[in-house]
């Protein structure tokens, strides 16, 4: 596994810069193997694009004072990447 420069003198710092290197390695790779067994279109990096257009919305109700999350979801690519993952 290759690893840009890493500038930290400190032992502690550059087993840190590892670790969260390595550990965004995993994930980059559980979401290609996720992708690949849902048989989805996109590449691990266009999945990531998309998931980066999803936001949460979060309304109080004025008179119940009710709290609700909906998701902002205007485009097609956003929900199809949704369902790919809903259990």
């Amino acid at each position: 596994m290759r690893i840009r420069p890493i500038f930290h003198r400190l032992r502690n710092r550059i087993e840190a810069h590892i670790c969260i290197a390595f550990g965004a390695y995993k994930i980059c790779k559980e979401l290609e193997r996720q992708l690949k067994l849902a048989n989805a279109k996109w590449s691990p990096e266009k999945a990531i694009d998309i998931a980066k257009t999803i936001f949460e919305i979060t309304i109080i109700m004025p008179f119940s004072k009710t709290i609700e999350a909906r998701l902002h979801l205007p485009n097609d690519e956003q929900i199809e990447l949704l369902d790919l993952f809903k259990n």
